[in-house]
């Protein structure tokens, strides 16, 4: 029997994959800025506030919705490893559940057809360019849930930098040609996921056409592999994508007779939102080990210290001074930076930018808290989190005035919202299992 490796070598492959997997979200966020870079150099203000508002919606009706396959396949798989069981009961299932998520967001993208129209200048074709992305986003979380699961991280690290290769090269040949249609440079942002879904199809075959025969058929479905708990996932992601994406769109909807100044506000949000894209490799490589101490009896417990171990710093002045120089970067340099970057106007002002860029802070903090609380399996309560929170900016973002500083306001307030019901979840969580461990 292979000895289990010293805890220190276990922190050291823990902190490697964690490097890896940021830096292959990093590469694919690196590769969609600089096409919308290009885009809003290339064309008009109205034109990449379309196409800006078209990527922010694949990464809500799109990545939102079909990556609760990873999340939800990533802690089913996780789960049974830890416990000694075949994954394939959960593998078979999500086959089922990425058909349902693909027909949810298509539907769910279409039917929204007369609420976008506005967003897209009128032009519907953009809606059915939206809905096209689907499949292919599905298929490639559902392979990288599993991958990450089994803590593949190799080949699911790989799979971002695929797409983001992808997409690079499809925006240099749209500059190369001189392309000044929206839809054009919406193919960009479809074409990298597709074939990031043929890739990981390929690689997973490949391996299991190498590995010995596998005893699923015996394998009893896991609990973590029902159709209840991919619903709540798809609101914890869906929630979560709709608070850091919808609150540009909805200023560029209300905003349609400013368009300069909505895709300005679009791209500084972009950019302070940065440190967001990270946030699912941390979530990729936290999940499995926080499942795995949460299983046994003294599961919350291990748990509790686990969460609390990730939290404790051992710098907090140089915490304090990178928090810092954040937020004032993110008012004196981000503006001036944005504009010259993208094309755009410079925005004026500190409020907009310094409330964009607490809300990144404040939603790290956040989705630390989402990720123990999935690792318990307590889905309903991030779920109910995230959509309580996408309420509140939606109810905002649409009743007050329409300006950058209200927009900014509404996405700062949504994340504390989260940010206080995963405070409460979890305080509630951890008394009711902790104690009896306490006392033993």
């Amino acid at each position: 029997m292979t000895e289990p490796a010293p805890p220190a070598a276990r922190s050291r492959g823990h902190a490697a994959s964690a490097a890896r997997i940021t830096a292959s979200q990093l590469s694919l966020a690196a590769a969609s800025y600089a096409v919308l870079a290009v885009a809003g150099n290339a064309l008009d203000a109205r034109a990449f506030a379309a196409v800006t508002s078209f990527y922010l919606l694949l990464n809500t009706a799109g990545r939102g919705i079909c990556s609760a396959v990873e999340l939800h396949l990533t802690r089913a798989v996780a789960a049974d490893v830890a416990t000694g069981r075949p994954a394939s009961a959960a593998l078979r299932a999500s086959r089922v559940q990425v058909l349902l998520l693909v027909v949810l967001a298509v539907a769910l993208t279409l039917g929204s057809e007369p609420l976008l129209r506005t967003v897209f200048a009128g032009d519907s074709t953009l809606t059915v360019l939206l809905a096209a992305a689907v499949p292919g986003l599905a298929v490639a979380y559902a392979v990288r849930g599993r991958l990450a699961g089994e803590r593949r991280y190799s080949p699911y690290a790989a799979s971002f930098v695929v797409e983001a290769l992808t997409t690079v090269v499809v925006g240099v040949v749209l500059l190369v040609v001189g392309a000044h249609d929206p839809r054009w440079w919406a193919l960009a942002f479809i074409t990298g996921p597709t074939v990031a879904a043929v890739v990981l199809v390929v690689t997973v075959r490949d391996a299991r056409s190498a590995a010995p025969g596998d005893a699923a058929p015996r394998a009893r479905p896991s609990a973590a592999s029902g159709g209840s708990l991919l619903a709540w996932s798809v609101l914890v992601l869906g929630g979560s994508q709709a608070v850091w994406n919808l609150s540009p769109v909805i200023l560029t909807g209300r905003l349609s007779d400013a368009p300069g100044l909505a895709a300005a506000f679009a791209s500084l949000a972009l950019v302070l939102r940065v440190p967001v894209l990270v946030f699912p490799a941390a979530q990729a490589v936290l999940l499995p080990v926080l499942t795995a101490g949460s299983t046994g009896a003294s599961g919350g417990l291990r748990l509790h210290g686990a969460l609390r171990n990730v939290l404790r710093t051992p710098w907090p002045w140089a915490a304090a001074g990178a928090l810092g120089a954040w937020l004032l970067a993110a008012v004196f340099l981000a503006p001036p930076l944005v504009s010259i970057v993208f094309g755009s106007e410079r925005l004026t002002g500190i409020l907009g930018p310094l409330l964009l860029a607490s809300a990144t802070v404040i939603g790290g903090v956040a989705t630390l808290a989402q990720t123990a609380l999935v690792a318990r399996g307590a889905y309903r309560a991030a779920g109910v989190g995230w959509a309580v929170a996408a309420g509140v900016l939606v109810v905002v973002s649409r009743t007050a005035t329409a300006s950058v500083t209200v927009a900014a306001a509404a996405l700062a307030v949504a994340v504390l919202v989260a940010l206080g019901c995963f405070a409460v979840a979890l305080r509630a969580s951890t008394t009711v299992s902790v104690p009896r461990e306490v006392n033993r």
